[in-house]
């Protein structure tokens, strides 16, 4: 049991108070957790209800839940961890502490989804300063992934830079609204081949893995293709000079720059030639469209050459919708990305999700070590 009082206001810091004769109570079932592991913690709040002299207003003491209900913030965090990082449904995640630590929810899913409503709202500024601090990085990868909702489809946009993950619902998957979103960005843009980010006014680097996989499907379909096969042949001979120089000496721009002739010149040539073949003449097109954006890279410290940032983000919502893909409202869907970004931005930077989200903090800070 935990008594409270206080011998001024909490309002105005005045010491003119006075308690009145009813007292209050609340019990609260929570969990606590140690180092060596986790139990159920039941607590009575009691005090009673303050009047101040000076300001005329009414207050309970500092340390009185602020919360309506009879569940601590503590159960709330693991029921919201399990979920989210466990992937368990919140009905799962009921049966499981009802096994575990014998709490019981009146509503089983119903009181484990009002936890969500509970914590999620606290990390919408941290959502906020995630997508001004990728906004500012010298590298943006992007990438999208539909989603299925009740009445309807629409796509989940991600964007990474190095050490942060953003999500992003919109209803279609037409990237007009990027215009807007990357005005006046600076940076380096890591993609795929969708034509939806060529409208951006900043450097590209188109995911050169993606081009990679295509020529190889490619190459298997079409084993006879001479002139395909030259093609794949000068890509991959450049290709894997330039790997072997990231794996010798990393994303620098010094040890790089000096593949760029050698990339131009294939380029070129595959331009300057003439094809018969069908296949050839589709790869002709494509790299004569993309041109510069595929060895952009080249040109810039810690620009990578594809786009395996985004991609890592975009199947880590995919396994997340597995178990509520068709039973996302809008609503549910765009405060459950609030908590992806903040949890995959916490496994990028190899901080502790559980932990991080029972200190309480709200900040971007926190989690990058600034």
């Amino acid at each position: 049991m935990i008594e409270l009082s206080c011998e001024k206001c909490v309002l105005c810091g005045s010491p003119e108070i006075k308690a009145g004769s009813k007292v209050r109570q609340r019990r609260l079932t929570d969990l606590r957790f140690s180092v060596s592991g986790v139990k159920r913690w039941v607590v009575l709040y009691c005090t009673r209800r303050y009047s101040c002299a000076a300001c005329g207003r009414h207050f309970l003491p500092e340390g009185w839940p602020k919360y309506k209900g009879y569940f601590g913030d503590k159960l709330a965090v693991w029921c919201v961890y399990q979920n989210f990082v466990c992937r368990q449904t919140m009905w799962q995640v009921s049966e499981s502490l009802e096994e575990l630590f014998s709490i019981r929810f009146p509503r089983k899913g119903r009181q484990a989804y009002l936890f969500k409503n509970r914590l999620i709202p606290r990390y919408e500024s941290l959502h906020e300063e995630l997508k001004q601090h990728i906004l500012k990085s010298p590298v943006l990868c992007i990438d999208e992934s539909d989603v299925t909702l009740r009445k309807t489809k629409g796509y989940v946009w991600v964007f990474t830079a190095h050490d942060a993950v953003w999500y992003l619902y919109k209803d279609t998957r037409s990237g007009e609204f990027l215009k807007e979103l990357l005005a006046g960005y600076s940076g380096v843009l890591v993609s795929d081949f969708y034509n939806a980010y060529d409208g951006t006014d900043c450097p590209q680097q188109k995911c050169l893995l993606h081009l990679l996989r295509d020529v190889n499907d490619d190459l298997k379909k079409n084993p006879y293709d001479e002139e395909f096969k030259s093609i794949a042949s000068q890509f991959g001979v450049v290709l894997r000079r330039i790997i072997d120089t990231i794996d010798r000496y990393g994303l620098k721009r010094w040890y790089l720059h000096k593949h760029k002739r050698q990339a131009e010149a294939f380029l070129s040539d595959v331009d300057d030639r003439t094809f018969s073949s069908e296949l050839a003449l589709t790869y002709q097109k494509r790299l004569k469209k993309v041109g510069s954006k595929l060895f952009a890279f080249l040109d810039y410290d810690g620009v990578p050459w594809n786009n395996n940032g985004a991609e890592h983000a975009v199947k880590s919502f995919m396994k997340f919708k597995r178990t509520s893909d068709g039973l996302f409202s809008e609503r549910s869907l765009t405060e459950a990305l609030v908590m992806l970004s903040i949890l995959e931005t916490c496994k990028l930077n190899c901080v502790k999700r559980l932990r991080f989200l029972l200190s309480g903090k709200t900040d971007l800070a926190s989690i990058l070590g600034d």
